[in-house]
């Protein structure tokens, strides 16, 4: 229910509640639109309740923690937090992925920064959901949706399917550029193209809109076609206010802004662009530092395999210190 953004904030909300019941037991989360994954390394001595008991309960209360605080408190504590730090700290320029050595203490270092509030606000808008997870907060608190508990001895067949969508941190370093194998994984990453001007959108690998001609709009011809990583929901929000003329908030309108990038760089750039915006760790910015490097004779796989090397290496280091 509410896909990957409400998700990720039960995931996060789950993740708080335990390290601060378990404060010396380290805790791991992963979720999906369909699943959420915690772990415990450690031994639990000398506990009260259950970690199962604590999630069960938490879930079956989120009502309890759907204050803004809370949320906030939530957000500032999780590792998506640092990677958003990191994010906007690029943009303005106070880290250079080329010079600077990242580490959780450097990224704490802007939490209280205007480099920390802004990355605050990309958390609770671009990263969850708030309205669907209150709004099913309410329902749980109603009776309208039940949460039971489990327990199994092993894992099921289900178990084992839901668990296949989780891409788990991986436990070392890429291994060296296999060109055929990356662009392979490349092409079968899913993404979303969307129409900024008739709110078009579809769903699909990208090997499949790789066979497109020209980036314009199947439905309206317009060239106004961008690419999103991931949910698609607040970037359907926002298509949705401006074609009915409603006015957006300032972070939508951020959002705004990098939709026009993304498109502009479809459209100039075609498959490159494609390739570059569905590549993990590549916002539009890096995208058009990588598009005009490729023009000056790099090799566009390389810098693409070079980007998402980095990312994987800072969400690990993120998730190992979260």
């Amino acid at each position: 229910y509410g896909g990957s953004k409400v998700n990720s904030l039960i995931r996060d909300l789950v993740k708080y509640v335990l390290k601060t019941q378990y404060p010396y037991i380290k805790v791991t989360a992963n979720s999906t639109p369909y699943t959420i994954l915690i772990q415990l390394h450690g031994p639990l001595v000398g506990v009260g309740k259950t970690p199962v008991e604590v999630v069960y309960e938490v879930v079956k209360e989120l009502w309890r923690y759907s204050t803004r605080e809370t949320i906030e408190r939530v957000a500032r504590e999780s590792s998506q937090f640092l990677w958003r730090i990191y994010q906007v700290a690029q943009r303005f320029g106070a880290i250079t992925p080329e010079t600077t050595h990242v580490n959780k203490r450097l990224l704490e270092a802007f939490s209280d920064t205007v480099i920390g509030k802004e990355a605050l606000k990309e958390v609770l808008v671009r990263d969850y959901d708030i309205s669907s997870y209150m709004d099913l907060a309410e329902r749980i608190k109603q009776g309208r949706i039940g949460v039971y508990l489990r327990r199994y001895e092993k894992l099921q067949e289900h178990h084992i399917l839901l668990l296949s969508y989780i891409e788990l941190p991986v436990l070392r370093e890429l291994p060296p550029l296999d060109t055929s194998t990356f662009m392979e994984k490349l092409l079968k990453r899913r993404v979303t193209i969307l129409c900024l001007r008739c709110g078009y959108y579809r769903e699909g690998r990208v090997e499949e809109f790789m066979k497109m001609s020209k980036f314009t709009c199947p439905k309206c011809s317009y060239a106004t076609l961008t690419l999103v990583k991931g949910d698609v929901h607040a970037e359907l929000e926002v298509v949705g206010k401006i074609r009915r003329g409603e006015k957006l908030t300032p972070e939508e309108r951020k959002i705004h802004e990098d939709l026009v990038q993304r498109a502009v760089l479809l459209y100039n750039y075609g498959d490159k662009a494609l390739l570059a915006l569905s590549t993990p760790g590549v916002g539009s910015r890096d995208a058009a530092r990588i598009i005009n490097s490729y023009i000056n004779g790099a090799d566009l796989l390389q810098l693409l395999y070079e980007y998402e090397k980095r990312f994987i290496k800072i969400k690990k280091y993120l998730k190992e210190r979260g």
